[in-house]
């Protein structure tokens, strides 16, 4: 009773079209009513409770529920009905039950063949004359329920008796699901002509519906939280909520715990049951359809559909009809199923072989109907394999349809699936290379595996030569710079220095960095072109970048690097360019001292979009932008790059060395040891020491040792350090001072000579090189370990030197040195006014373990400078000031990161420092703190 009550709920209007044609029997006339509509919307339940207010009125109810598995029975929809009139006393049986029970006991129980039916006049008049008997008492109502499924006899009698009740007060209330090609479907035709019908088509629930159902199956408390969210998952189908219903009942639904209950976790547990039970009271073709629809997707057509599954358009249909009339399904061409959980679910009632067939056959009909090639393929990957020719190249022209949209990895899947399909050996070298395109920006392992495959099967040396490249570079992000090196060399020997293939293996192969070591250069004057390239192309500046490294490894002169690494940035696109050719230019440059050259080269690449290059690449970039940074003493800036390139380097890669050796370089210069500390640690152990990044890491440790009291391990990290670089870069002080470094070490060791020696060769090669902070660097530490007489004059062309260069730090520290000495000599006064430029230097940069050194060297002079601010504005780091004020100026986070190409994140933090030294608590307060403003 109470699952009737909860089937009723939005049925009020039905029930009184039910209830109208039951007046009509009571005052006499005869009644036809059909309950019509798919499965699971409450027509059995509108049903019982008609037969319920029916025997209140003392009417006569007679019941009956046909099956499709009775079909084949001889009027087994009639046996039913007649039974409790057939089987009451003797007494209380109308007159006429005998002959019909006569004519029942005549008839086999089931039909010879299906459609064979043909029941005679008296006959059916026989089974009819009880019935019209009973009316002449009392009305009768005669109930069946899925009138569609009834057997032919049944149908003609149900039909034979509708024609004759006229003024006989009988109602004939039939539940029907829609008219199907069958006799059932015929009768319910006829009965909705009759002049007396009245059709009652139940339609879904609403979501105050779906409330009420779930407040009555599990408690008021409920139906707020559950109504909605199971209305949506079953698109109002009565039938289904109520399924979900009983099962949050069941586990514990209870009003005052539903919060602990997804109705998310409820849908998994009961649709694909309930799904299953519902649309199995349909024609077995419904099912299918549903099953079909959710696995190929329901945009898969009428035409494909009814290709696959073989039904003529009148049974599809009727399918589709059904599907939509149950909520499932939205209605019209661009439908959808009610919820992903009931999608999943019917694609689940599925068999595994039975979805392999359909993909292959919607694939096929695709394909004939010139589908677009995408569409074709994802039902090729989920298919069968057939061993149909066209399924490869529709592979391949959808992996090209994927890569233009920049969708990768359908791309790739696509071309992976294709490898399955075929044995030719030209084919395979084809898919090979078209797979280790797509692979080379998601996948560098199989990028690698298949390029390589793709080589191993080529004979053609210009064929090779077309992919040979990206397999190089794809080596080389790998970590495997040697056989990417091979392969260049090995491709190039097979080429004519006239083949126009020649160019770019041979500036990969030079800007390749462990083919960094002198004697790899040769290639690119015995075989490169003979004019210096112009850089209009990306291969051309990619040799130019090459070059200027080459010249920075030969210490053919900074002037030359710089104006080589100039022309490669010229031109540069990073949409175009390859990420190393953007790295070396840069580098050298810096290595060359051009720096306002390299700022507006790394200015044009930060600005870029860089999505498409691998996250190694993006990383290595920002941390040659954070050595920029560094040198132009714009540390705050810089800490922001070296984070940015920590960030992309949550997987170890090639260039992480480097990565960490210019965040380490930051934080020490900020008095972050600990720090630099723990980023040294996160690499200590790392394989593959001898890379071309390793003397980067090699150094940077070296100075974190130095700043814990390490000298000894401080100095075996240098010589390593200064043996990786003769062998893999040439030993330029302008890339690394590890001679500088080492010979501080040895002074602080009381080395003095071998301090000395280390300083000498460092400014003999300083001098060849050409760069002036380079040279003022040597020249500043062969000062500080050198005869105390020579001193002052090393120093003083020191500063000289740095005094119109762009590195605030390194004249910082020069400056420092000559105030400190001068003091030191008796010239108080000129030492303390250079150690204040020193300290001037230094918190304008925001160096403060440089600063703090000044500072002391200030009180040992026996001046008083001011003491290092902790509060103010003054004690703000010039990144603290720089975000501050454009806060102050009204620029939310979002626009200051934007504008200052940083993170979010790191405006907050910097932000926050900033409230805490200005000694507010937010943005209110920020321009009075800064500016003496009111707020």
């Amino acid at each position: 009773m109470a699952q009737s009550r909860t089937f009723l709920a939005d049925r009020g209007n039905e029930f009184r079209e039910l209830l109208d044609a039951l007046s009509e029997v009571r005052s006499g006339r005869a009644a036809v009513t059909v309950v019509d509509g798919p499965s699971g919307l409450g027509k059995t339940a509108l049903l019982d409770a008609l037969g319920r207010e029916a025997r209140d009125q003392e009417m006569t109810v007679l019941r009956a529920r046909c099956s499709i598995v009775e079909r084949d029975f001889h009027f087994g929809a009639v046996r039913q009905l007649l039974a409790p009139v057939l089987g009451a006393p003797a007494a209380r049986r109308p007159a006429a039950a005998q002959k019909a029970e006569a004519v029942l006991e005549g008839m086999p129980y089931r039909m010879p063949e299906p459609g064979s039916a043909a029941a005679d006049f008296d006959r059916l008049a026989s089974l009819c004359a009880p019935v019209l008997q009973l009316a002449e008492e009392r009305p009768v109502v005669l109930a069946v329920d899925d009138v569609c499924w009834a057997d032919e006899y049944s149908s003609q009698w149900l039909a034979f008796l509708a024609r004759r009740l006229d003024d006989v007060p009988v109602q004939l209330a039939v539940v029907s699901r829609g008219s199907l090609p069958n006799a059932g479907g015929e009768l319910v035709h006829e009965l909705m002509q009759h002049p007396a019908c009245r059709v009652v088509q139940p339609g879904l629930l609403t979501v105050e519906g779906a409330a009420r159902v779930v407040a009555e199956g599990v408690g008021p408390g409920a139906a707020e939280a559950f109504g909605p969210e199971f209305h949506a998952m079953t698109g109002g189908n009565p039938a289904l909520v109520a399924a979900l219903v009983r099962e949050l009942g069941r586990t514990g639904g209870l009003p005052e715990t539903t919060g602990l209950v997804r109705p998310g976790a409820v849908g998994e547990r009961v649709l694909p049951t309930a799904l299953r039970a519902l649309l199995r009271r349909e024609p077995p073709v419904v099912l299918r359809v549903a099953g079909l629809l959710a696995e190929l997707g329901v945009d898969t057509g009428t035409d494909v559909l009814r290709t696959v599954t073989g039904l003529e358009q009148p049974l599809l249909d009727h399918a589709v009809t059904a599907l939509e009339g149950s909520g499932l399904l939205a209605a019209g061409p661009a439908g959808r199923f009610c919820h992903p959980q009931v999608s999943e679910s019917l694609a689940g009632l599925l068999a595994a072989t039975d979805r392999a067939i359909a993909h292959a056959d919607t694939a096929r009909a695709l394909f004939r109907a010139r589908a677009a090639a995408e569409r074709i393929a994802a039902h090729v990957v989920a298919g069968a394999s057939t061993g149909e020719p066209w399924r490869v190249e529709v592979l391949r022209r959808a992996a090209r349809s994927a890569g233009e949209r920049g969708d990768t990895a359908a791309a790739v899947r696509f071309l992976r699936h294709a490898l399955t399909e075929t044995a030719s050996t030209e084919v395979r070298h084809r898919l090979l290379v078209e797979l280790g395109t797509a692979e080379a920006h998601s996948d560098l392992n199989d990028c690698v595996r298949h390029l390589g495959e793709a080589e191993t099967l080529s004979t053609d040396p210009e064929q090779r030569a077309e992919f040979v490249p990206l397999l190089a570079r794809a080596l080389v992000q790998s970590g495997l710079p040697r056989p990417a090196i091979d392969l260049l060399d090995r491709t190039a020997a097979e080429l004519s220095d006239t083949n126009r293939l020649l160019l770019p293996i041979l500036s990969l192969r030079a800007v390749i960095p462990d083919g960094g070591r002198p004697a790899c250069w040769g290639s690119l004057t015995t075989r490169g072109p003979r004019a210096e390239p112009t850089g209009r192309t990306p291969d051309e500046r990619g040799l130019l970048a090459a070059l200027a490294m080459r010249s920075v490894i030969a210490l053919d002169g900074a002037d030359r690097a710089g104006e080589l690494a100039g022309n490669a940035l010229r031109g540069f696109h990073p949409a175009q360019d390859q990420a190393q050719t953007a790295v070396l230019a840069v580098t050298a440059l810096l290595d060359a001292d051009r720096i306002e050259t390299a700022r507006r080269g790394a200015s044009e690449i930060r600005a870029a979009d860089l999505a498409h290059w691998p996250p190694a690449a993006r990383a290595v970039t920002a941390a040659v932008r954070a050595r920029l940074r560094h040198r132009t003493g714009e540390l705050a800036a810089a800490l922001d790059e070296a984070e940015h390139a920590l960030a992309l380097s949550d997987e170890p890669h090639p260039y992480l060395p480097h990565v960490v050796a210019a965040a380490v370089q930051v934080l020490l210069e900020t008095d972050r040891v600990e720090a630099a500390a723990e980023l040294v640690e996160r690499v200590a152990g790392a394989a593959g020491h001898a890379g071309w990044t390793w003397p980067y890491f090699l150094e940077a440790r070296a100075r974190v040792r130095m700043a814990q009291g390490q000298a000894a391990a401080a100095l075996r990290d240098l010589m390593e350090c200064g043996r990786l670089m003769e062998e893999l870069w040439g030993d330029n002080p302008g890339r690394i001072a590890w001679r500088s470094r080492a010979a501080v070490i040895e002074h602080r060791l009381n080395r003095p000579e071998a301090a000395q020696e280390f300083a000498a060769q460092e400014v003999e090669q300083a001098h060849a090189w050409g760069a002036p902070v380079v040279l003022a660097r040597a020249l500043r530490v062969a000062a500080l370990v050198g005869p105390r007489a020579l001193a002052r004059t090393g120093l003083e062309d020191s500063v000289a030197l740095l005094e119109n260069a762009s590195d605030p730090l390194e004249l910082a520290r020069s400056v420092t040195a000559l105030g400190t000495l001068l003091a030191a000599t008796g010239h108080t006064d000129a030492g303390r006014a250079r150690l204040r430029q020193a300290l001037a230097l230094t918190q304008a940069a925001g160096a403060t373990a440089l600063a703090g050194r000044v500072h002391n060297e200030l009180l040992a002079t026996g001046a008083r400078p001011r003491r290092l601010p902790q509060v103010g504005p003054e004690s703000l780091t010039p990144s603290q000031q720089r975000i501050a004020r454009l806060a102050a100026e009204g620029l939310s986070n979002e626009d200051i990161a934007a504008r200052l190409y940083i993170t979010r994140r790191t405006v907050e933090f910097h932000l926050t420092h900033a409230y805490r030294k200005l000694c507010i608590d937010g943005r209110v307060g920020l321009r009075a703190a800064l500016f003496g403003e009111a707020a």
